[in-house]
């Protein structure tokens, strides 16, 4: 059966060992969800799960110095950037948080213009720390 979608293709990998192997310019959409350098943080009330588990990925540790993370991601959206097609689109989903008593909206991780932002109404709030409201 022949499907409108036939010729698309997911990868599931690391990004930077697979984007080698794609052509320049080839990429409809990218679309990713990187890790939140969260600091390899425990499970609590926001995954209903068992509070004091932590939470693993396979490969990556999730505690990278500050600006190795910032490095890292904007390294990561240039080579995702050489990748889409001159009408192509990176949808890039990362949680903003509040560093220092201050909103950071995650936005010095892109390192191009963002030509339009959407929200994701998850119908919760994100995660909640009182110093939110000092």
């Amino acid at each position: 059966m022949t499907t409108k979608y036939a010729d698309t293709k997911l990868i599931n990998a690391d990004c930077m060992v697979a984007m080698q192997g794609i052509q320049r310019e080839s990429i409809d959409l990218i679309f990713t969800s990187p890790p939140y350098n969260l600091g390899n943080p425990i499970k609590g009330n926001m995954f209903k799960s068992k509070a004091g588990e932590r939470i693993e990925y396979n490969t990556h540790d999730d505690d990278l110095p500050y600006e190795e993370y910032v490095a890292w991601q904007r390294e990561v959206l240039k080579i995702c950037y050489s990748l889409i097609k001159e009408d192509g689109a990176i949808f890039y989903n990362h949680k903003p948080r509040i560093k220092n008593l201050v909103w950071d909206d995650r936005k010095n991780l892109i390192p191009f213009d963002i030509r339009q932002e959407i929200v994701w109404d998850t119908s919760c709030l994100f995660n909640y720390n009182g110093s939110f409201f000092v």
